[in-house]
């Protein structure tokens, strides 16, 4: 089975009740954090960074750690076409952004990068990350752990 790796930015701020991570709910798969497809050739944090910008139009200002690389695996997708089970590699880190970004409360931004997301909506807010993962899909909870385990280190 073939790896597909992909970067996952995440995007911090520090709230009334601990750690927000920056999360959207996509229009026909839920409430998810900004992730795409490693191109070929690309550094995983070079990936990062497109991947937020094209994913919420936020521009990070660098790069503040690592936090983790894990393996997914996938078995449904959102496009039937596409609905066969893979592994992923992913590639988490903690990006800095301006601080006008972490002000915000919400917003909604059209995606671009991905044909499969082009033009889509996807609205934009902060998720405290104690809180319960039940929003999301199950493949999530991992990824939203590493990101907990790695704020309680801040």
């Amino acid at each position: 089975m073939n790896i597909v790796h992909k970067a996952c930015p995440c995007v911090l701020r520090r709230g009334s009740s601990g750690y927000e991570l920056l999360v959207f709910e996509h229009p026909l798969a839920g409430r998810q954090i900004p992730k795409g497809t490693i191109e070929t050739g690309e550094d995983p944090s070079v990936a990062s960074l497109r991947e937020l910008e094209e994913e919420s139009g936020v521009r990070a200002t660098g790069i503040v750690s690592r936090i983790a690389e894990m393996e997914i695996l996938r078995t449904t997708s959102l496009y039937p076409h596409k609905e066969v089970p893979r592994l992923e590699a992913w590639h988490l880190y903690h990006l800095e952004v301006p601080q006008e970004v972490t002000t915000r409360e919400y917003w909604i931004h059209a995606a671009e990068g991905s044909a499969d997301e082009q033009g889509l909506l996807f609205a934009y807010f902060w998720f405290p990350i104690e809180s319960s993962f039940e929003s999301f899909e199950q493949y999530w909870h991992e990824v939203l752990l590493a990101v907990r385990k790695y704020c309680e280190g801040l």
